[in-house]
């Protein structure tokens, strides 16, 4: 899978996902902040799946349907860039690449335990024009 990692989270992501055999890109390697409207539209062009810990990405693609490849949303009780990438790592071994691309993908942590719950963007989502 491909990967465009929002600037809330560790640049050392990407080379951990990069390790797991998925390419994956930093925005600051890109541009340094740019818009999250911006952000899905370059996730669209690049068929990569965004992975933020920022919840305006929920609202841009469900109530403004703007078109996204797939959304990981990090709401981690520990945001350490170790335990990002445990709970990348769990999403990654327990859920296939269908159930996460074109879906926005909401990945929580209580006391430790890592969860994830789903939501398909297809119907949703429409250009920007």
């Amino acid at each position: 899978m491909k990967f465009l990692i929002d600037e809330d989270i560790s640049p050392k992501l990407a080379g951990f996902l990069h390790r797991l055999g998925h390419s994956a890109i930093h925005i600051r390697d890109i541009k340094i902040s740019l818009a999250d409207d911006q952000i899905l539209e370059l996730s669209v062009t690049q068929e990569s799946i965004v992975i933020t810990e920022d919840k305006d990405f929920g609202e841009l693609v469900f109530k403004n349907t703007q078109s996204a490849k797939g959304v990981i949303l990090l709401r981690l009780e520990d945001q350490t860039v170790q335990n990002t990438k445990r709970a990348i790592n769990w999403l990654l071994s327990n859920y296939s690449s269908n159930r996460i691309q074109n879906h926005f993908v909401v990945v929580t942590e209580k006391s430790g335990k890592i969860a994830a719950r789903t939501n398909r963007l297809k119907k949703l989502a429409r250009s920007i024009n």
